[in-house]
C-alpha cells in the first residue's frame, strides 16, 4: 500500500503499508509491516511488525508483535493468547 488510502482493509496474506503512506480505518490481515501511518485498529492474525518510522493511532492485537525502536504508538497492543490459560500462569497458589 502506497500514498493515501481511507477505508477498512480486510484480506487474507500480507499487507504492507510503506514509509510515506498514510492508511485511515482498519486492518485485518494475516500479517502486516507498517513503515508509514495508520490510524486505526488492527487485527492480525500472524504477525506485525512496526519499523522505526512507523506511527499507529489505534488498538493492535495480534499473535506476533515486533517494533523497531523509534515506533510510535497511541493505542493498546495486545497477543492472541488463545492457547495460554492466563489464570494459571498467574497462580501462586493459595490466597494473595
Amino acid at each position: 500500500l502506497s500514498a493515501h488510502t481511507k477505508g477498512n482493509i480486510s484480506l487474507d496474506g500480507q499487507l504492507e503499508v510503506g514509509s510515506g503512506s498514510i492508511l485511515i480505518g482498519d486492518v485485518s490481515c494475516d500479517m502486516v509491516r507498517v513503515s508509514g501511518k495508520v490510524k486505526g485498529n488492527l487485527d492480525v492474525r500472524e504477525s506485525i511488525t512496526l519499523s522505526q518510522s512507523a506511527l499507529v493511532s489505534g488498538d493492535i492485537i495480534a499473535d506476533s508483535i515486533s517494533a523497531e525502536p523509534g515506533t510510535r504508538i497511541n493505542g493498546t497492543l495486545s497477543t492472541r493468547s488463545d492457547s495460554v490459560d492466563l489464570d494459571a500462569e498467574f497462580d501462586f497458589g493459595g490466597d494473595f
